[in-house]
């Protein structure tokens, strides 16, 4: 699942907060799955948390997130073949 943050200011200062923000909630995510299924991870009991990893090097300053959780079902589909590609 990629994901995309669009903020007003600097490109930097708006990474840095959105990974924050995201790292402090809990979150019931929907995405669309490769097949074109529109899914839901998470629940209201159990919430997705997420994770972040920053690497810097002297060529690029790289931001990777993921989101996780402890759920013993799988994701439920929202709505079959949504998009077709």
């Amino acid at each position: 699942m990629s994901l995309s943050f669009f903020r007003s200011g600097s490109p930097k200062q708006g990474n840095a907060l959105v990974m924050r923000e995201l790292e402090r909630g809990e979150w019931v995510v929907v995405f669309m799955d490769g097949n074109g299924d529109i899914r839901m991870c998470g629940t209201e009991d159990l919430p997705m948390q997420f994770a972040s990893n920053r690497q810097i090097t002297s060529d690029v300053n790289y931001n990777a997130g993921v989101f996780t959780c402890t759920s013993g079902e799988p994701s439920k589909v929202i709505d079959r073949r949504a998009f077709y590609v």
